[in-house]
């Protein structure tokens, strides 16, 4: 893991075959890769967890553009983050959402809208 220092807040950096996550000016960026599946939700939450750890962020983003393969333990990983940024009070959005990902939200009933309140 990279760690540098910033002005305001300690940066980290993480990057996984599953996602690379950066948290910078109390957002918490992440960038999925091409799967997100049962497989490596364990591993990509626990990633992620470690660094909502010091709870200094006002805000979740994620990048779903490269999605290509997921399955609903990926749909729940974004949905249990959504509901996270909601009980602290967090803005939360996903910035971007391949074709893959906005099919799999539509089929079981999730409007993509939401995503970005």
């Amino acid at each position: 893991m990279n760690m540098q220092k910033n002005t305001s807040i300690e940066k980290k950096e993480l990057n996984s075959e599953h996602a690379h996550i950066v948290n910078t000016k109390n957002t918490l960026r992440i960038s999925l890769s091409k799967d997100i599946s049962i497989r490596c939700i364990d591993n990509l939450y626990s990633a992620i967890d470690d660094m909502l750890k010091p709870k200094n962020f006002t805000a979740i983003d994620i990048n779903a553009n490269q999605v290509s393969s997921i399955d609903t333990a990926g749909m729940q990983l974004v949905l249990a983050l959504q509901q996270q940024a909601d009980i602290c009070e967090w803005q939360f959005s996903v910035s971007e959402m391949s074709d893959t990902f906005v099919d799999l939200s539509h089929l079981l009933g999730i409007d993509t809208n939401k995503f970005n309140q």
